[in-house]
C-alpha cells in the first residue's frame, strides 16, 4: 500500500530492471519495481546510454518504490548528479507527475549544458551488451 511518505524513482535506461542488478545488491536491495509508467519528455542516444530532457514526447518508464533513502546517494554518484543538482552536472535529477498512473516520481534529466545526442522515439538495447542505440521508424 502506499503511503504520503513514499518515493519513486520512474527510469528510462541503464537503471532499468534488466540492468539494475548490474549495479550491484547494494543498490537493487534499496528499490522494488511497483510498475510502468510514462513521462512526458525527449529522449537523445548519447552513444552508450540514453538521456532525458524535458519536452512534449513521451518516454515510457519503469518506476521503483524507494526501500531505503540511502540508495540516493549511489544513484546520484552513478547519474553524476552533483548534491547541489548544479547545471553543469551530467544529469539533474527532479520530481514530475506521471502521465500514467498519477504518480510523482524522481527522474534523472539530462544536464542542460550537455550536448545532447541523436534524438529518438525508440531506444533498443543492444543484445547481450547493456549498451543502446536508436531504431528509426
Amino acid at each position: 500500500m502506499q503511503t504520503l511518505k513514499d518515493e519513486f524513482l520512474g527510469v528510462y535506461g541503464t537503471l532499468r530492471r534488466r540492468s539494475l542488478f548490474q549495479r550491484g545488491a547494494e543498490v537493487s536491495a534499496k528499490l522494488r519495481f511497483f510498475c510502468c509508467g510514462q513521462i512526458r519528455g525527449k529522449l537523445f542516444c548519447q552513444g552508450s546510454y540514453p538521456a532525458a530532457v524535458p519536452g512534449c514526447g513521451i518516454i515510457p518508464v519503469e518506476v521503483f518504490l524507494i526501500l531505503d533513502p540511502t540508495v540516493w546517494n549511489d544513484l546520484d554518484r552513478y547519474e553524476g548528479s552533483g548534491s547541489a543538482h548544479e547545471p553543469s552536472s551530467l544529469f539533474y535529477r527532479q520530481k514530475v507527475r506521471l502521465l500514467r498512473p498519477p504518480l510523482i516520481v524522481w527522474i534523472y534529466f539530462l544536464g542542460p549544458h550537455q550536448v545532447r545526442g541523436n534524438l529518438t522515439s525508440t531506444l533498443v538495447p543492444k543484445a547481450k551488451s547493456g549498451t543502446f542505440h536508436t531504431k528509426n521508424r
